[in-house]
C-alpha cells in the first residue's frame, strides 16, 4: 500500500499484547538499586515460544532446549493458557524435581493473576507429590537413597491399587524432566486422567542424576510430538560458548573470569572484596548475584556405600558455612538457600540478598553476577566425567552478565577451561 510504513518491534510488542495478552512476560520483580542495564525483562515472548504455548496440542508433548531458552516460561504459559482457555481442564498440576525452584514458578504463576493450591494451580516438588499420595511426611532430604526409592515405589503402588490420598489432574507439566527416573515419571503419568494433557521439558546435558528414560516404554506418545527451543536468552554468547554448547543468542557480554589464588584464605577475601565491588560501585542487585558450589564431598571408591553409584555425598557444608560468616562480618546480606529443606522451600529469588547455593538447587534459576567457587576439587574419572561436567555445565550457565570462577588449585577440568577461554578469546 502507497505511504505505508513497516511496523517497529515497539509497535509490534504492542499489538502482540493486544492480540495475545498472555505473550507477556511479568518476570518477578527483584529488590535493589541496580542499574537499569541490569534489569532486562523479556517482555514477549519470541515467536518459537509464542508458539509452542499457544498451539501445543492435545495429549502428550515435548519440549527440548538448552538453558535460558525459556522452557519453564513456555510452561507457565501453558499453564495460563490453559486455565483461561480450557474449561475442560479444572486441575493442573505443575511440577518440578528442585525444592528451591518451586517458590519460583509459584511467582511467576502469580504475576499472571492465576491462583496457586487446589483451587488453581498446584506447584510440587516431587518428594512433595509422594508425601500427599500417601497422606503422610516424607523426609525431603538427608536419608540414603534406598529410602527415597521405597518412598517412590510406595507411592507408585498406591496410586495402581487406587489408594492414593491425592486425586487425578487433568493436565500436568514437567519442568526440568531430566532429573527424574521412570519410575517418578510413571508416578506423574499415573496422577495424569485417562486423555489429560502431558507437557514435558528437559536439557538432557543438564542431567545430574545420570537418569536415562525410554519415553515409548512409559507409554509417553510423543512421536512427532517433540518441539525444539534454540534461541538462548539467559546467557551472553561468551558465557554459552564457554560451556561448548552451540545455539543462537540473543546477547553480548565479557568472557568468563578464571582466576587463581594461592590459598583458599586469599581467594575468599578476593569474593568478598569483589562482591561489594560489583554491588557498590558497579551497579548490581544483591538479589541477581549468587555464589554457586559444589556441594558434594568425592569418594574414592565406587563400591563404598557412603558415596554411592556416582561416588560422592552431600556433605561439603564447610565452604558455605565459611563463605556465608565472611558476607555477614562484611556486611553483605546473604541467604544460605542449600541450608536445609526449609531454607530451600522458603527460598524467594526476589529477596534482596546475596544467594549462597549449591549447583544442584541453582538448577532452573538464574542470576545477573555469578562466582561459581569449590569445583577446583572436583576430579573426574571415566566412570563419573559425563556426570561431573554435567554438574559444571549447570553451574556456568546460571550466569546471565558475568560469570566468576575463582579457584586454588589447577586440576585437568580447571585446564580444560583455561584452554576453552583462550580459544573463545581468539
Amino acid at each position: 500500500m502507497a505511504g505505508s510504513q513497516n511496523l517497529s518491534q515497539r509497535e509490534i510488542d504492542k499489538l502482540s499484547f493486544v492480540i495475545w495478552p498472555e505473550a507477556k512476560i511479568d518476570l518477578p520483580p527483584r529488590q535493589g538499586e541496580g542499574k537499569a542495564r541490569f534489569q532486562r525483562e523479556v517482555l514477549t515472548l519470541d515467536k518459537s515460544q509464542a508458539r509452542l504455548a499457544l498451539r501445543l496440542g492435545h495429549g502428550h508433548q515435548i519440549i527440548k532446549g538448552p538453558p535460558g531458552s525459556g522452557k519453564t516460561l513456555v510452561l507457565v504459559h501453558r499453564c495460563c493458557h490453559l486455565c483461561k482457555y480450557n474449561p475442560q481442564i479444572k486441575k493442573i498440576l505443575l511440577a518440578c524435581y528442585n525444592i528451591a525452584l518451586v517458590g519460583y514458578l509459584k511467582r511467576l504463576i502469580q504475576e499472571k493473576g492465576l491462583g496457586i493450591g487446589t483451587n488453581g494451580i498446584e506447584v510440587c516438588h516431587f518428594y512433595e507429590l509422594c508425601a500427599r499420595i500417601l497422606g503422610e511426611p516424607v523426609h525431603y532430604e538427608n536419608e540414603e537413597s534406598e529410602y527415597y526409592d521405597l518412598v517412590t515405589q510406595e507411592a507408585l503402588e498406591r496410586l495402581v491399587n487406587g489408594s492414593s490420598r491425592l486425586e487425578s489432574f487433568d493436565a500436568v507439566l514437567v519442568d526440568e524432566a531430566q532429573d527424574f527416573d521412570e519410575e517418578m515419571l510413571k508416578i506423574l503419568l499415573n496422577l495424569l486422567r485417562p486423555g489429560g494433557d502431558l507437557v514435558i521439558s528437559l536439557d538432557l546435558y543438564q542431567d545430574l542424576y545420570r537418569r536415562r528414560v525410554s519415553w515409548k516404554s512409559l507409554g509417553i506418545k510423543a512421536s512427532g510430538r517433540t518441539r525444539h527451543l534454540k534461541m538462548v536468552y539467559r546467557n551472553t554468547v561468551e558465557i554459552f560458548d564457554f560451556t561448548q554448547r552451540s545455539y543462537d543468542f540473543a546477547f553480548h557480554g565479557d568472557l568468563p573470569e578464571l582466576r587463581r589464588f594461592q590459598d583458599a584464605e586469599k581467594m575468599e577475601a578476593f569474593l568478598i572484596d569483589d562482591l561489594k565491588k560489583f554491588i557498590e560501585r558497579e551497579g548490581y542487585n544483591r538479589s541477581e548475584v549468587a555464589i554457586i558450589y559444589d556441594d558434594k564431598v568425592y569418594g574414592p571408591s565406587r563400591d563404598d556405600k557412603v558415596y554411592g553409584p556416582s561416588r560422592f555425598a552431600y556433605d561439603n557444608r564447610a565452604l558455605p558455612m565459611r563463605i556465608l560468616k565472611k558476607m555477614e562480618t562484611s556486611g553483605i546480606p546473604a541467604s544460605w538457600v542449600s541450608q536445609d529443606v526449609r531454607s530451600k522451600e522458603m527460598y524467594d529469588v526476589t529477596t534482596d540478598r546475596v544467594s549462597l547455593i549449591s549447583i544442584h538447587s541453582s538448577k532452573g534459576l538464574d542470576f545477573d553476577l555469578v562466582y561459581l567457587i569449590g569445583i577446583d576439587h572436583i576430579h573426574p574419572t571415566e566412570t563419573t566425567k559425563d556426570a561431573l561436567i554435567s554438574l559444571v555445565y549447570v553451574a556456568m550457565t546460571r550466569a546471565k552478565y558475568r560469570l566468576v570462577i575463582p579457584y586454588v588449585e589447577e586440576t585437568e577440568l580447571i585446564k580444560r577451561m583455561q584452554e576453552r577461554r583462550a580459544w573463545n578469546g581468539s
